[in-house]
């Protein structure tokens, strides 16, 4: 067992899987338990080992992003050799795999009320671009109070993005795949509805769809023939169940639900008045100690013939003419090319990576005169929050908290014509738990309005500045983007989003998005602070001087701005005016420190 990983202590093992193990850890800087999947990547094949650490990566990124009540966590991944590690929120209780395997047919309320949050997480995610694909009992946890959780992401993919599957193969598991998935086509949320279809199914009659099969024969089945009813294996349900059923196992995706949760809420109207009495979770037989294991399958089907459960196979394809070679000759898939995964993974309480974006073209340095080396006389600061500017290291790079929703520009602080009461109220209680601090809370009440008002900007803006509060720069640059499609004279969205690739160290977007920001408020501060600091490390000092002195003279109690001069100066060959502007920074960081803030 490893002592350690990162700064991770291991305490136990929890489990195994055909990838890797899971382990039960101890995070010493945030005083928490935490549970880290270790996965293997000692492959002989390097362009399959390369192709799994990026998928690994990718995906981690789309899976940190993402706070739900029936989610679990994605806190950190950390790289150990050959073995990918990724730090997760521990779950103390136990997955819905253990608990069937105890209680084959479910009570129906039970069920319902597992479908429901599942319903609610998978619709979440997907509204996101987000698609788990491999929705399974295994990879449902159930705490200590009963409530689902989805954990194991690790084959999502962001749905707009590049493919990172393996060409001629499929990722899930094979009971659980929608048609779509076994054909090897385009799978989005109907795919996890399907699989949600599945896990209903499998609680209401202790069977998955088929029953014990051959992948072969289950991959032609799910393609091309109807389960059994539920009423037929199940006689205590009512017939009302089996078209609800149906539809969200139908296997035309254009044929299920609209979402997760209208399929969720039908199940629920079928059973309504079924079992009221029966037992719930909290009432059966208690769960064991809680044993994980790492869950992630990674299944595809081999050509007719092939046999056994394996990582990564061929894709059988049943519903097409017969191949040219022998009925025994099984074809080998060679991965498609992946890009090189991204550098810079940092440890830390949460994942801080952005996804790839290409790189735009930065500015040209300004020509003109940069203003003499004194600053000019003092206006009266503005109330702006403080911002950590960046220093002359990249590694020094710090964003400030970005200017919320109460401040966006007036052509998008007042609610158009006819917005829903329910989405203003919503925002407005986003607000006042940003005060609060509690950015969780307050992205579900942002996200709320998002959904009521789904072409309403300041839902988004809001929500962002709250994902970069909880350090999810990825979520937030993704809220940010779609405010600014909606409003391009956004002023906190461009800020935001600017500050957000700072973070990343994404430098060329990032100076665009301050420029954008700095063309619709020429005297805001942060955003010329925000500009200095990127020309500091671009080695731009004059024009880093300029929006520097200009920073300072517009909010002169912006301690870090000081921080920022000084190394502009120093690169200048002032080394007075540099330590002139060290004892700034020191007075009035101290001032800061002294009124708590």
């Amino acid at each position: 067992m490893l002592p350690q990983v990162g700064r991770y202590r291991i305490l136990s093992q929890l489990g195994k899987g055909a990838m890797g193990v899971v382990f039960l850890a101890d995070d010493p800087l945030l005083s928490r338990q935490v549970a880290i999947k270790t996965i293997d990547l000692a492959i002989e094949d390097a362009t399959r080992r390369e192709f799994l650490r990026g998928r690994l990566l990718r995906d981690a990124r789309a899976a940190a992003s993402l706070s739900h009540p029936n989610i679990v966590g994605i806190y950190d991944v950390v790289m150990e050799g050959d073995c990918a590690c990724v730090v997760m929120e521990y779950i103390a209780g136990e997955d819905l795999a253990a608990y069937l395997s105890r209680n084959p047919v479910a009570d129906p309320q039970f069920t319902v009320h597992v479908i429901r949050a599942m319903a609610a997480a998978l619709d979440y995610t997907h509204a996101r671009g987000i698609v788990h694909r491999d929705i399974k009992p295994a990879n449902v946890m159930l705490d200590a109070a009963s409530i689902p959780k989805i954990t194991d992401f690790g084959i999502a993919r962001i749905t707009d993005g590049a493919t990172t599957t393996m060409t001629g193969t499929v990722m899930g598991t094979i009971e659980y795949m929608a048609p779509e998935q076994i054909k090897g086509e385009q799978a989005d949320g109907r795919a996890d509805q399907f699989a949600l279809g599945v896990v209903a199914y499998r609680m209401l009659t202790g069977s998955t769809l088929y029953g014990n099969q051959s992948m072969a024969t289950l991959a032609y089945k799910i393609v091309n023939e109807p389960p059994a009813p539920v009423h037929a294996r199940n006689s205590g349900l009512p017939a009302a169940v089996d078209p609800v059923l149906a539809k969200a196992l139908a296997k035309a995706p254009d044929d299920r639900y609209r979402n997760c949760t209208e399929f969720a809420d039908a199940l629920a109207g079928s059973i309504a008045d079924v079992n009221r009495e029966a037992p719930t979770l909290a009432m059966a037989a208690p769960p064991p100690q809680r044993k994980r294991g790492s869950r992630t399958a990674v299944v595809a089907i081999a050509l007719a013939g092939a046999a056994g459960a394996v990582a990564a196979m061929v894709v059988w394809k049943p519903w097409l003419p017969p191949a040219k070679p022998a009925a025994s000759a099984v074809a080998v898939s060679k991965p498609a090319a992946e890009p090189a995964p991204p550098t810079g993974l940092k440890q830390g309480p949460a994942l801080q990576i952005a996804p790839p974006l290409a790189k735009a073209p930065m500015a040209k340095s300004s020509a003109e005169k940069p203003p003499a080396e004194e600053p000019h006389a003092a206006k009266p600061p503005e109330k702006k929050t403080p911002v950590e500017l960046p220093s002359k290291a990249a590694a020094e790079a710090k964003a400030g908290p970005v200017e919320h929703a109460d401040d966006v520009a007036p052509d998008a602080a007042a609610p158009p014509a006819g917005t829903p009461r329910p989405a203003v109220e919503a925002l407005n209680r986003g607000r006042e738990l940003v005060k609060q601090e509690q950015f969780a809370e307050a992205i579900q009440a942002f996200t709320k309005a998002a959904d009521i008002r789904p072409n309403w900007a300041p839902g988004y803006v809001s929500r962002a500045g709250a994902y970069q509060r909880l350090e999810q720069f990825a979520a937030a640059i993704r809220d940010y983007s779609r405010a600014i499609r909606l409003n391009p004279k956004l002023f906190n969205a461009y800020l935001g989003r600017a500050q957000c690739y700072v973070h990343q160290q994404q430098d060329d977007p990032a100076f665009d998005d301050f420029n954008q920001a700095i063309s619709l408020r020429p005297d805001a501060p942060l955003a010329l602070a925000g500009r200095a600091g990127i020309y500091l490390r671009r080695k731009a000092y004059k024009e880093a001087l300029a929006d520097f002195n200009e920073t300072i003279r517009r909010s002169p109690d912006l301690a870090n701005a000081y921080r920022g001069r000084a190394n502009a100066r120093r690169a200048l060959g002032n080394e007075r005016g540099a330590r002139a502007d060290e004892e700034k920074y020191k007075e009035l960081s101290a001032k800061k420190g002294e009124k708590g803030g």
